[in-house]
């Protein structure tokens, strides 16, 4: 029997740091039984209990401490740790800040109270308890990491979050998972160069680390480095298998799906993408990228894609939140119109919204969800239509269906669909009475409670054959209306086939609308119209990868190679400038182009597009259609072909086009945001009165 106190107590020390509870339990017990009011042994037993997860009993254990004395810090501290470890976190921020009271200078409880917040999105208290604590411990690496995470996945201050990262690297550069944090804000501001060497650090560190390949991976797709992504990806599939328990897999199948899409493979990434959702049914990341791919392709089958959407809306989750939907009445002064985007920047959504906003802004409410960090000179332009702007990144689903619930909007647009950064499954919760699918993504979201979806009377005639969802609103010219560049830009007088004595055909349009079928259409214009080439900008186009893939793709079809021209990124008013030395724009099938449309129109450059039987692949249609140059909509891929040769072979008619063009485009509904506007005005109201007359008739 020990007997001597002394020894106990070391002994108890000892048995506790080896995780040998029950020999400590039995000398601890011994102590109470002989000072049964002792506050140090009870505390050391309630520890043990907490440690054994006997959580009751611990429990039990802290109160009684609490009895004999109401001031134990330790007993309000260990109280907090109980409740953190049952996720109990608001009661467990209740003991922290009791224990706060006596003892404001422990760092281990200001980190504890912090994570408390975080865990409960807390997310301004949180960061005031972790500041706090590095100014009492200035290598509190969790601190430092913690903040970071928060800077950057909440509050998108990406310089802080590089920052924090930072320091707590100085503090211990051999963690990896720093490194990996440390790369992934390099990542979201674009410093892709810098979010390589911390990744590879990271990997260095520990050669096992999946999402540190993942990321790496992904960093090297943005870059058009496509053989190392697919590498990195692969790798983080492997290891997730092997050491991660596949906890990301399905992320990482995703990933690797995206991968094959930005290498013009759409055939993979479907099977991918579909091997993510066998895993996680209610991935709509997955679904998202699923569906949209299917834009891309010619052909396919309808039963299946139909299916898809159908799947899609099943798998959503369903919030059950008291906040209830607004309720439109007939007298009010004006609408609350809402608008749901992560593209309120220099981006397709944003030029095609900006002066429809700038019209609007008197008649109704304008309230904005951005679902980005990201802003830019146009995001602050438009900024300044809206009465209310809300950052929704980072936000909880059910806080995102509170927020704009209580903000009692009446009409309610989503501009992404099947986009990056789009919320499409909270719109199946209902967020606002009318709901409406617009600009963003040109093809059905798939929700029952997407209202409607705006096109035109062009785009959605007897011909089209796609299965919606929405109730299709026709507008009566066009489907949106595209607001001027705030540039001035010299459309040159002399057409390019004068100037360089060749015919150019141009496109500008996202690389993957380059299927096979398409590139063997261009091919057969190419070859029979002399002395002609061909111009392709978008960003990544010239990278080796992709440059090799187009290149050979025209080279199967016979075309020289010096007929084929390739330019990568270039700044909005660059590529303007670059329609002055492109004679014919050529608009992809099936995936037509949009703004690059709009913006070749502009510049007088003719777009020669083909009828189809989608909303996507009818824009070309509708946008000659408003210009008044049905002679540049061909009926099918032979007379595309033909119009091709026609008119690059007869330079007189070319120019009788171009002119045209130019007399044209300016008055056009294409540019003509005030009658758009108007229009768009006109929709609004006769959506609530359809709703109204619904809302009468079932009540």
């Amino acid at each position: 029997m020990l007997n001597n106190f002394k020894d106990r107590i070391e002994k108890i020390s000892f048995f506790l740091k080896n995780k040998n509870f029950d020999d400590a339990k039995y000398i601890v017990d011994q102590l109470i039984s002989e000072q049964p009011n002792n506050v140090d042994f009870l505390n050391i037993l309630g520890i043990i209990f907490l440690e054994t997860e006997k959580y009751l009993d611990a429990e039990k254990i802290f109160k009684k401490i609490l009895d004999y004395n109401s001031n134990s810090f330790e007993a309000y501290y260990n109280l907090g740790i109980l409740n953190q470890k049952l996720l109990k976190f608001n009661y467990a921020i209740e003991y922290y800040l009791k224990a706060y009271t006596l003892n404001k200078n422990n760092y281990s409880l200001l980190n504890k109270i912090a994570l408390s917040y975080l865990k409960i999105e807390d997310f301004n208290n949180s960061v005031k308890f972790y500041k706090e604590s590095i100014k009492i411990n200035k290598l509190n690496l969790d601190a430092y990491n913690n903040l970071g995470k928060i800077y950057l996945d909440y509050f998108g201050d990406i310089n802080l979050a590089i920052y924090n990262f930072s320091c707590a690297i100085q503090i211990n550069p051999k963690i990896d998972y720093l490194h990996r944090n440390l790369g992934k804000a390099y990542n979201v501001v674009g410093d892709f160069n810098k979010a390589k060497i911390s990744l590879n650090t990271s990997i260095v560190l520990n050669p096992r680390y999946s999402e540190a390949y993942w990321d790496l991976g992904d960093t090297h797709s943005q870059l058009y480095e496509f053989g190392q992504a697919k590498e990195n990806l692969f790798k983080a599939l492997e290891l997730d298998e092997e050491f991660s328990q596949s906890k990301n897999r399905y992320k990482i199948l995703r990933a690797i799906g995206a991968y094959y899409m930005r290498v013009r493979d759409p055939v993979n990434a479907l099977i991918f993408f579909d091997k993510s959702l066998k895993i996680k049914k209610d991935y709509y990341d997955a679904y998202s990228n699923l569906l949209f791919t299917y834009n891309y392709l010619e052909k396919f089958s309808n039963e299946k894609y139909t299916q898809i959407l159908k799947n899609f809306n099943h798998n959503i989750e369903r919030f059950n939140i008291n906040s209830p939907i607004k309720i439109i009445k007939d007298n009010q002064d004006k609408l609350n119109i809402g608008f749901v985007s992560g593209d309120f920047t220099n981006h397709p959504v944003g030029y095609f919204l900006e002066k429809t906003l700038l019209e609007l802004k008197d008649k109704v409410n304008l309230f904005a969800y951005s679902n980005s960090f990201s802003e830019t000179e146009l995001t602050k332009v438009i900024k300044k239509y809206f009465v209310k702007w809300n950052t929704i990144l980072g936000k909880k689903s059910e806080d995102i269906i509170t927020l704009i619930r209580n903000d009692k909007i009446d009409i309610l647009f989503d501009l992404s669909g099947h986009t990056k950064n789009n919320i499409l499954p909270l719109f199946e919760n209902r967020l606002a009475p009318i709901q409406v699918s617009w600009i963003g993504y040109l093809a059905s979201t798939g929700l029952t409670n997407m209202d409607y979806l705006i096109t035109d009377k062009i785009i959605h005639s007897k011909d089209n054959v796609e299965f919606f969802t929405e109730n299709l609103w026709k507008m009566p010219n066009i489907w949106n209306s595209y607001s001027p560049p705030n540039f001035k830009i010299e459309i040159n007088k002399i057409s390019p086939f004068e100037r360089k004595g060749f015919i150019t055909f141009g496109s500008f349009n996202n690389y993957l609308k380059y299927n096979d079928n398409l590139i063997k259409t261009w091919s057969s214009i190419l070859n029979n119209v002399n002395n002609s080439k061909i111009l392709l900008i978008y960003k990544g186009i010239d990278s080796v990868e992709i440059k090799e893939s187009i290149i050979n793709n025209f080279l199967k079809f016979g075309v020289n190679k010096d007929k084929i021209l390739l330019k990568g990124f270039m700044e909005r008013e660059d590529l303007f400038k670059m329609y002055n030395d492109v004679d014919i724009a050529l608009d992809p099938f099936p995936y037509n182009g949009g703004s690059t449309s709009f913006e070749a129109s502009w510049m007088g450059c003719p777009l020669l597009t083909k009828k189809g039987t989608t909303f996507l692949s009818r824009c070309g249609e509708s946008i000659n259609t408003n210009l008044n140059m049905k002679e540049m909509i061909a009926d099918n891929e032979s007379d595309y072909i033909n119009k091709a040769i026609e008119i690059a072979n007869n330079k007189v008619a070319l120019l009788k086009l171009r002119n045209k063009l130019l007399s044209n485009s300016r008055k056009s509904n294409l540019f003509d945001f005030k009658l758009f506007s108007e229009n768009f005005y006109q929709m609004l109201l006769d959506m609530k009165k359809i709703y109204l007359e619904k809302y009468s008739a079932n009540v």
